[in-house]
């Protein structure tokens, strides 16, 4: 859908999304409870995704990226943050934190395209949709069971 020159322009207009996404959600996580907050971050990450993978033309996928970078900009400190009791009562959850958390970043790229090499870009986007869908599911479990709690 993009050129080269706009999908450079939108690469650098993400990082600054991202930036706006996380202030937002430093200032947010003050007056409301962290895992409400990453069920809604969850929840906009979940309709932008969805929105940017039905694009069809460019101002849809542009949207839809600005949209994803800014909801999915917090949910890595938010979840920490969330964890706070936790890590508390169990320390060693933040090592297994970290450890998940930077082998899915090194991993998930690798299995994304590899399963795009084989059997083409649908499949590497569906790896993408069931790691969002993973994250969404996961978003919803933890703030049932902070209600619950």
């Amino acid at each position: 859908i993009m050129n080269a020159n706009f999908a450079q322009t939108m690469s650098s207009l993400l990082w600054i999304v991202i930036l706006v996404g996380r202030l937002s959600c430093a200032m947010l996580s003050k007056h409301i409870k962290k895992s409400k907050l990453l069920l809604f971050s969850g929840a906009g990450f979940a309709v932008c995704f969805v929105f940017l993978i039905s694009a069809r033309s460019l101002l849809p996928a542009a949207l839809g990226i600005i949209g994803v970078g800014f909801f999915m900009a917090g949910l890595y400190p938010t979840t920490v943050a969330d964890m706070g009791d936790t890590i508390k009562q169990y320390p060693l959850s933040m090592s297994f934190l970290l450890t998940f958390a930077g082998l899915g970043a090194i991993i998930m790229p690798s299995i994304v395209g590899t399963v795009a090499d084989k059997i083409g870009i649908i499949g590497g986007m569906s790896c993408v949709v069931v790691a969002a869908l993973l994250t969404f599911v996961s978003i919803c479990i933890n703030a049932y069971k902070k209600r619950k709690a």
